[in-house]
C-alpha cells in the first residue's frame, strides 16, 4: 500500500513578489507597514519582529507558525496589535506585482 504525504503550507516561504510586514489594531486599523522586496526571508522578518517587540516589553500571546504568517503582542496597559506579512499592499485591494 502506498503512502501519502500532503503537502504541507508555509506561509512564510519567500515569495517571487513583494510582501508588506503590517502592523493593525484589533478593530483592523493599519498602524504600520513595510514593503518587503520580493525573495525576502519571511520567517526571518516576523522571528526579529517577535524579538523586538518582547524586547520592547510587549508579551506575544500566539506566536507565529509555518501555516500562519502573523503574531499578537500585548502590553501591560493592554494595548494589542497583530502583526502579520500579507501578499497584497496595504489599502489597496490588487494582489502585489
Amino acid at each position: 500500500m502506498r503512502s501519502y504525504r500532503r503537502n504541507r503550507f508555509d506561509a512564510l516561504q519567500p515569495r517571487d513578489e513583494p510582501t508588506w510586514l503590517t502592523v493593525f489594531t484589533m478593530a483592523g486599523e493599519l498602524i504600520s507597514s513595510q514593503r518587503l522586496e520580493p525573495l525576502t526571508d519571511l520567517r526571518r522578518v516576523l522571528d526579529l519582529e517577535l524579538g523586538r517587540r518582547e524586547a520592547d516589553g510587549w508579551i506575544v500571546s500566539e506566536p507565529h507558525s509555518s501555516t500562519c504568517a502573523a503574531f499578537f503582542a500585548q502590553r501591560d496597559d493592554g494595548e494589542r496589535v497583530g502583526i502579520a506579512i500579507v501578499h497584497q499592499e496595504p489599502g489597496t485591494r490588487e494582489p502585489s506585482r
